[in-house]
């Protein structure tokens, strides 16, 4: 079986740090404003992601490209809501899975059969149609005694330049014997789920968002932040912060 090559970076949920609770998870913003620069590094991956869904909708070349917008959800937690923190999130990035355990076509998506890793294992699928791509995988990871399941679930539809729908990028960390590492204290099991919510004009050439909105919403433990980017534009961007 080929090696699958990883890389794990543990979770701080500092980047969290400050978040204010909210039972109904719908976030109420203030007005307009420049971008951070931390919330420019969101922007970034906010179109590289618009890229990526629109090529996959006209087939995804390989297998495994799929962990790219996981890695670019992991990556919209900390620098979304506009966080100082410079920990990372937990994002896990494969490569070179045994094409014996995965089924499918670069025209309808894979699924992903209990594939092992370096670190673990991936299960799931992504569905591709010529206007659509669906995401269900789940990967689960183990290290130091660490017990961590990644799930990414949602679908978007990508028709005649416009990408709406939403993806949800959830991070399930039992820390067990490492209980403390991260910023974590004395908790050792916790959730931190991450939305992103698209209603967008996208061009391929430039990469380039036109017009519309993507909401960023992170929930931890209760605490809940959340930015809303509107695109008016090729680079011009506004951002509402919300809680």
């Amino acid at each position: 079986m080929t090696k699958t090559m990883s890389r794990l970076a543990l979770l701080s949920v500092s980047v969290l740090v400050g978040a204010v609770g909210c039972g109904s998870k719908s976030a109420s913003y203030g007005d307009p404003t420049a971008p951070t620069s931390s919330q420019m590094q969101a922007v970034t991956s906010v179109n590289d992601m618009s890229g990526r869904l629109s090529v996959a909708a006209k087939g995804m070349s390989d297998k495994d490209k799929v962990f790219g917008v996981q890695a670019l959800m992991a990556s919209l937690q900390g620098s979304a809501i506009n966080q100082s923190s410079t920990a990372s999130a937990l994002s896990l990035f494969e490569s070179d899975i045994d094409p014996a355990c995965v089924t499918g076509t670069p025209a309808t998506g894979f699924t992903y059969n209990n594939c092992a890793t370096a670190s673990g294992t991936i299960s799931g699928s992504v569905k591709i149609t010529p206007t659509s791509v669906e995401y269900d995988l789940k990967i689960s990871v183990s290290a130091s005694g660490t017990g961590t399941e990644l799930t990414l679930v949602g679908m978007v539809t990508v028709t005649g330049g416009r990408i709406t729908g939403d993806l949800e990028y959830k991070i399930h960390i039992n820390l067990g014997a490492a209980a403390g590492l991260g910023g974590l204290g004395g908790v050792t099991n916790t959730d931190v789920v991450t939305k992103a919510i698209f209603n967008i004009g996208y061009t391929e050439t430039p990469s380039c968002i036109t017009d519309g909105t993507v909401e960023i919403t992170v929930d931890y433990a209760g605490m809940f932040r959340a930015a809303k980017f509107t695109f008016a534009g090729c680079g011009n961007v506004t951002v509402q912060n919300g809680s």
